[in-house]
């Protein structure tokens, strides 16, 4: 009977390096963000859809366009993911993190955190994230304290 090997990555060191540079991204101004380290954590087929009520709406494919989503939502708001506890199960690539998103609304000045539910699906064994599906608890009162009243 072959021994079966572990995947290299946990999804906890996945999201772990995934925050982290997420949260450097979006509290840096314009002209100090770099976008490399979050890219060097999404899968080449990466896919994640927004909820049609926030201003950066849509779905999108692959880095490039999660780059394009980060550079609007950055305009909005600088986030700090904290709190987080991840459910997943040792079989699966599929994890689901409850968390608090401290958001700081750049347009108002405002600061508030939200709970923020998400299903991500990673690769364990290239130590990337694959999709992502966030679920935002109170998006109005996320749009008032941003100022936006799409």
């Amino acid at each position: 009977m072959a021994a079966s090997t572990a995947p290299k990555y946990t999804p906890r060191q996945i999201l772990d390096k995934f925050y982290e540079a997420e949260r450097i991204y979006t509290l840096a101004s314009a002209e100090e963000r770099t976008f490399e380290p979050i890219a060097a954590v999404l899968a080449d087929d990466f896919y994640m859809e927004q909820s049609s009520a926030l201003p950066w709406a849509g779905e999108y494919h692959g880095p490039q366009q999660f780059e394009a989503w980060l550079k609007q939502a950055s305009e909005w708001v600088g986030i700090d993911v904290k709190d987080v506890e991840i459910f997943e199960n040792n079989e699966s690539n599929r994890i689901v993190v409850l968390s608090k998103i401290y958001h700081t609304c750049h347009k108002t000045g405002e600061k508030i955190d939200l709970p923020l539910s998400q299903t991500f699906i990673v690769d364990r064994e290239k130590g990337v994230i694959k999709e992502i599906r966030p679920f935002y608890w109170d998006i109005k009162k996320l749009n008032k304290a941003m100022g936006y009243n799409g």
